[in-house]
């Protein structure tokens, strides 16, 4: 997938921090590098690109700009309708840092692996374990849920931690609700004076993708991000929640 995403929060109040509030900015690039076709399934590769920004503003005026690098391979075993089972795995070398900073102590490895049992034609059991920053802190966590075909119009993905809805409202247009973490883990500062920040936060938006005539579709996301929290050097800092926005341009890669 080609695409290209851009988020902004409203300005968020820092509670007991003496008038401090702040911004969060977010955009990200994935650009595809290949795919390949086996008997088996597909193998996928791909370079993501992630910026964070968070600007404070009051009596503390500065910023945090970081950054995530990564390199994800996906692999999704499906061998022709002949099993009930459909496997996914996602090995992504990734950097987590600001623009200073390049050592191995800010590189790690993401991973997931993911389980599809098809119980009905129109209902899927899934089933995994997935190891990223997206809580928060790098860690691991399990994933569990359905996939559901409600009707021809409503497609249901309920799986943790990523909860969506989507409603085929026209031919090129669906509508859809959803609820992810987007929380992260970076590290920052010069070479001999390093710390490693975590940003928590849940994302609940609802938002429209529309094909154009174009090998483009297009997206628009209004939201609210909610239970936050900023863990750094100097202790832990709770945000209030804030409405955001979001728009994209995507392209499949073929």
């Amino acid at each position: 997938m080609l695409g290209f995403y851009h988020q902004e929060d409203a300005r968020i109040v820092v509670p007991n921090q003496g008038g401090l509030s702040a911004t969060v900015f977010q955009d990200r690039l994935a650009l595809p590098l290949g795919m390949r076709q086996t008997h088996t399934g597909y193998w996928f590769s791909g370079v993501h690109v992630q910026q964070t920004l968070i600007t404070f503003h009051g009596n503390n005026v500065g910023e945090r700009r970081l950054y995530r690098l990564a390199l994800p391979i996906d692999y999704i075993h499906d061998p022709l309708g002949t099993s009930r089972w459909r496997i996914a795995a996602r090995l992504a070398p990734s950097h987590y840092s600001d623009e200073r900073l390049w050592d191995h102590r800010a590189t790690d490895v993401d991973y997931g692996l993911k389980a599809n049992y098809a119980v009905r034609a129109d209902l899927d059991w899934v089933i995994g374990v997935i190891a990223d920053r997206r809580l928060g802190h790098a860690r691991y966590y399990p994933t569990l849920g359905v996939n559901w075909q409600a009707s021809s119009r409503w497609y249901h993905q309920w799986v943790f931690p990523d909860w969506r809805s989507e409603f085929q409202w026209r031919k090129s247009t669906q509508v859809y609700a959803h609820m992810r973490p987007e929380g992260g883990q970076w590290r920052y500062g010069k070479y001999n004076n390093h710390v490693t920040m975590h940003y928590i936060n849940w994302a609940l938006g609802v938002g429209v993708r529309h094909k154009t005539r174009t090998p483009f579709t297009v997206q628009l996301e209004l939201g609210q991000n909610m239970y936050r929290k900023l863990v750094y050097d100097r202790g832990t800092m709770s945000l209030n929640d804030s409405p955001y926005w979001m728009v994209s341009v995507e392209s499949r890669f073929e």
